[in-house]
């Protein structure tokens, strides 16, 4: 695990290429899953500082096919 002093923290395999990582990238906002090259690659899940999340397939950062949203509320 690699922690910032600005609050962000790294702990996976990234750093050796593919592999899965979680990033917390702020207060409450993290980035989980598979990363390939530096970018989100594969099933990913990402949460906003509010708890929202979002479940779902990425290629290159971007979202890719299908994925699921998911508020705090309990709403989809």
């Amino acid at each position: 695990m690699y922690l910032w002093t600005d609050g962000w923290m790294y702990e996976g395999e990234w750093w050796h290429g593919p592999g899965q990582v979680l990033l917390a990238v702020g207060p409450g906002v993290a980035l989980e899953g598979e990363f390939k090259d530096g970018f989100m690659d594969g099933d990913d899940t990402y949460t906003a500082a509010a708890g929202d999340r979002y479940k779902g397939s990425w290629s290159m950062n971007l979202k890719h096919s299908n994925g699921r949203k998911s508020y705090v509320n309990g709403d989809q």
